[in-house]
This record gives C-alpha cells, structure tokens and sequence, in this order.
C-alpha cells in the first residue's frame, strides 16, 4: 500500500513532467504561479505538499486543461490523505 510520502513524491514527479513539458524551468513556473523557486522545488521532490491554492495557481501557470488540472487535483487530495 503506499504511504504518504510515495503519494506526496508521486505529485512532485507529475508536476515536474507537466513543467517540462511546457517548456518552463523551475523559476519560469514559479514566476508565473506567484511562488517561490524553492517551492516549486520542495513540491517537485516530495518534500513539500502544496496548499489548495497553490495547486490552483501551479495549474494555471501550466495552462492545464480540465482533465489536466482534474489529474493534479486529485494528486494533491491524495497525497494529503
């Protein structure tokens, strides 16, 4: 069964391939989204799970679609499990 911390890592990794997929460096994301380069950071490696808000502003700087920013969503409520 996975813990917490392999679902926490499994958002990291999903917001870290959306990232590069849309061309953005950490920084590039961060600016956009209103947060700082180390959250972006701590997100991407598990070490941090992002507050509702901040996941709303990570997938509009992505400019997800609704299946995109369905998938995120439900990451991050299932990391905080």
């Amino acid at each position: 069964m996975e813990d917490r911390r392999d679902r926490l890592r499994a958002l990291g990794e999903l917001l870290r391939r959306l990232r590069k997929d849309a061309g953005l460096t950490g920084k590039d994301l961060a600016l956009r989204a209103g947060v700082a380069q180390p959250t972006i950071s701590r997100i991407e490696t598990g070490q941090l799970l992002p507050v509702p808000e901040t996941v709303d502003r990570l997938v509009e700087a992505l400019g997800l679609d609704e299946v995109g920013r369905g998938g995120v969503g439900c990451s991050a409520r299932a990391a905080a499990r």
